[in-house]
This record gives structure tokens, C-alpha cells and sequence, in this order.
């Protein structure tokens, strides 16, 4: 049987195993937040380039078509719209040209402009100000201040009559002489006077300041928005293309882009593939992260009932401990440390196997000529590397887990895939190729334009065995 002391030793280790689990966890989190972000970097890049291919210019045609291949309805009457607006962009741009602000924008907001100067002399002044005030930061006149302060905060009669108790009037006498001494000055209200000067001044010079601030703001704004009316004015079917494929991107970010690769042109859908990719790649990145933070949780509340009880052990040490807290306090966070090790290293696999996939033309091929694809069985199937086994996948990705059962399967099924490669090594495949580099072809100035974890796992070892 075990003293407290020695269950506050047992306690001290599994705390410093749950601490290394935790740091291991947290490094592997890091990881998968850092791609996460590239993959949501690159599906945005992925739907505007793919709105690009789609939309190559903003006449009714295009329009049409775009409409119809992304379901994107609203599309056919945007340019009506936009029109509309044109007599009062172009009355909004003529008044900001005849602004003496804006006229004037470049003399005040130059590095030599007056706004720019006026605001640096300022900033320069106040420097000196606070210089001076800085040699009134004696004890003795920060003691007479902080009197000054407590007396305006309304102390009143209380504090007159604790005043002539304490000897508060000749403390503050004392206290002035040795300010005046100390500061150079011929009496206390010259000191004071240039004290609360030199104060107002700064305070003055520092309002300028902010209002120098707000009225460059307000300008700057002007100035933005002129530029962005200027191009609505005398470039508007560029401007209007450029906007109509933002708004287009964003329509196809909300649709299935997997019906939208379906009916979209040749020449867009491997962009379209691209996009469906990386929405997948985040979806399954959000579960490992999902999956991460399960797991942090799940050390982090161990630490947290093992610390109560080591602090109640602690104050008794020489007790006994009724029980076996062997496995408790040892066996058990070595075993969770293992699991922890061989976890990490199958979400990295798993991580490594998502992450790296770029096939976009098998993923492309197989996404239109297969109805039951899955993005996580293509990563799969084309890593170097197998995924790791059904039980951690399914765990981790709860997603898996309902594919599987809706289809009728335990385990990944390649053989769609298997037969779509031996289909692409004949005419079908190059067709499908011919025709996209075709269609890529014919919007490739376009394109160039726009160019811009599940669940919480149990604790105990049996998933990761």
C-alpha cells in the first residue's frame, strides 16, 4: 500500500507524460492548422480562376452561359443592374474631382505636403513638451499632485480636518520648497504655472494631431473611392467582368461544386476539380484538427482530476493511499503515451497523404466519370502510402464512416478507379484531355485576367492497438 507521498510521486509523473502528450498533440495541431490554411488559400484561388474560365467576358452571352452551366440564375440580369448605377457613378466621380480636398489631395499628403508637416511639427513640439514635464517627475511634486488629485476627487471637510491632524498643510509647504529648490524656480506659482502650461500646450498639440489624423482618413477614403469609381466610369466592362467572376466564385462557393463540374464547360472543369479538391482537403484538415483537439481535451482533463487530488495528498503525505493507483498514476498515461505516439504518427500519414495529393487530372477524370467518388479514397489511392487503417480513419473523419455505410462498404474500394486508369489509357481519356486543353485554350486570356477531427476518442487503447 502506497503513502500519499508516494502517490504525490506516482501523480508528479503521469502529470509530466499527459504534459509531453500534450505538447506533442499541440506540435501536430500547428502542422495541420498551417495547411489548412494553404488549402483554403488555393480552393479560393481555384474558384476565381475557374470563374474566369466560365465567365470570360461580361456580355448577355457569357452571362447566359455562366448562368446555366453554375445554376447561377441571378447572373442574367447582374449587368442590368450594374448599368443602372452608371449616371450616378459618373455624377458621384465628377463631384469628388471638384472636391478642393481631393484637388488638393497631393500638397496635403505628400511626404512634404502641408497635412504631413503640420502633423510632424506637431508630433515634434509635443516631444519637447513632454521633455520639460519630464523634470517634474521628483517625488515630492508627484506627492503634491497626487494630494491635488485626492482633494478634486471631493475628500471636502473630512479631509481639511484630516489635513490638521496629519499636518497635511505644512507637509505640502515642505514639499513645494523642495520642488522650488529642486526645479530652479523663484517661487511655487511659477512652478505651477509653467507646469500646467507646458501641459495644456502638449494637450492642445495632441487634439491637432487627432484631427490631422481624422481629416487624412476621411480623405484617403475619398481618394479610394475615386479610384474605384474611376474604373466603373471609364472601364466598365473590364471592372464589371472583374466583379461579376468575384460574385460568380462566391455564388459556386456556396453550390455543389460537384453538380457544377458535371454541367460546366471542358475547359473549366478541371479548375472546377481543383476547387472541390481543396474544399475537400479543408474538410477532412477541419477533422484532423477536430480529432487533435479531442485529443488535447482528453489529456488535459486527466492532468486536471490528478492534480486535485495530488494537492489533497500533499498536505498528508505520511498517510496511507487505500487501493491500487498504480495503474491509475503509471500504467495507464504510459500506455495513453504509446497510443499517443502511434496516433501521431497515423494522422501523419494521413495528414501527408491529403496534403501532398496534386493529380488534378486523374482527379478530374475520375470525379466526372464516377457517381459514387469520394475524395478521400482518391488521396488514397494515388498516395505512395497507404492510409491509415478503417477503425483510426473513421475515428477521425466521422464523414468515412457515413460514405462507408451508404455505400455498402468496410474498407476503401479502388476498383472504380482502377477501371476509370484502364479507360484513360485509350481514346475516351484523350478525348476528355483534347477537349479541355481545347476549351483552356480558347479562355486563356480570360483566365489570365482574373489569375487571381471528429469526434473525442475513449481512453482507453483499443482504437490504436
Amino acid at each position: 500500500m502506497w503513502t500519499k507521498q508516494q502517490g504525490v510521486e506516482a501523480a508528479n509523473y503521469a502529470l509530466g507524460s499527459y504534459t509531453q502528450q500534450v505538447a506533442e498533440l499541440e506540435a501536430e495541431k500547428q502542422t495541420v492548422d498551417a495547411t489548412a490554411e494553404v488549402a483554403r488559400s488555393s480552393y479560393h484561388e481555384a474558384l476565381k480562376r475557374a470563374a474566369a474560365a466560365i465567365l470570360p467576358s461580361a456580355t448577355p452571352e457569357d452571362l447566359a452561359s455562366a448562368a446555366r452551366e453554375t445554376g447561377g440564375s441571378h447572373l442574367v440580369h447582374r449587368r442590368a443592374e450594374y448599368e443602372q448605377n452608371r449616371d450616378a457613378w459618373a455624377q458621384r466621380l465628377a463631384a469628388i474631382e471638384a472636391d478642393p480636398n481631393f484637388v488638393n489631395r497631393d500638397a496635403m499628403l505628400s511626404p512634404h505636403g502641408t497635412i504631413v508637416t503640420e502633423r510632424n511639427q506637431c508630433a515634434q513640439n509635443i516631444a519637447q513638451y513632454q521633455a520639460h514635464l519630464g523634470k517634474f517627475s521628483i517625488e515630492p511634486f508627484q506627492w503634491l499632485q497626487n494630494r491635488e488629485v485626492q482633494r478634486q476627487l471631493g475628500k471636502g471637510a473630512f479631509s481639511s480636518f484630516m489635513d490638521t491632524v496629519t499636518l497635511g498643510g505644512h507637509r505640502e509647504k515642505k514639499a513645494r520648497k523642495q520642488c522650488v529648490a529642486a526645479l530652479g524656480y523663484p517661487d511655487w506659482d511659477q512652478l505651477i504655472g509653467d507646469y500646467n502650461n507646458t501641459h495644456a500646450h502638449a494637450g492642445q498639440l495632441q487634439e491637432r494631431i487627432n484631427q490631422l489624423d481624422a481629416f487624412t482618413e476621411q480623405l484617403n477614403a475619398l481618394i479610394a473611392e475615386h479610384s474605384e469609381l474611376y474604373q466603373w466610369v471609364h472601364n466598365f466592362e473590364h471592372r464589371l467582368a472583374e466583379g461579376l467572376r468575384d460574385e460568380l466564385a462566391d455564388h459556386m462557393s456556396k453550390s455543389n461544386l460537384r453538380q457544377i463540374h458535371r454541367h460546366v464547360r471542358p475547359g473549366a472543369r478541371k479548375l472546377v476539380a481543383i476547387a472541390f479538391a481543396m474544399a475537400s482537403k479543408g474538410g477532412y484538415l477541419l477533422g484532423m484538427k477536430n480529432y487533435l483537439d479531442g485529443q488535447i481535451a482528453d489529456r488535459n482533463r486527466r492532468m486536471g482530476s490528478i492534480s486535485n487530488v495530488r494537492s489533497k495528498w500533499a498536505v498528508k503525505p505520511h498517510d496511507r493511499l487505500h487501493g491500487d493507483k498504480h495503474k491509475w498514476l503509471v500504467a495507464l498515461p504510459d500506455m495513453k503515451r504509446d497510443g499517443t505516439q502511434k496516433r501521431a504518427r497515423l494522422l501523419r500519414r494521413m495528414h501527408r497523404n491529403v496534403c501532398d495529393y496534386d493529380d488534378w487530372d486523374d482527379f478530374d477524370y475520375y470525379l466526372y466519370h464516377d457517381d459514387h467518388f469520394f475524395p478521400y479514397d482518391a488521396f488514397g489511392y494515388g498516395a505512395d502510402e497507404p492510409m491509415p487503417y478503417e477503425g483510426f480513419s473513421r475515428e477521425v473523419l466521422p464523414e468515412l464512416d457515413q460514405h462507408r455505410a451508404s455505400h455498402g462498404q468496410e474498407k476503401a474500394d479502388y476498383s472504380a478507379f482502377r477501371e476509370l486508369d484502364k479507360q484513360g489509357g485509350g481514346s475516351d481519356r484523350e478525348a476528355h484531355a483534347d477537349e479541355q486543353q481545347q476549351q483552356q485554350q480558347d479562355t486563356a486570356e480570360a483566365a489570365a485576367a482574373a489569375a487571381a477531427i471528429g469526434a473525442v476518442d475513449a481512453m482507453e487503447m483499443t482504437d490504436a492497438s
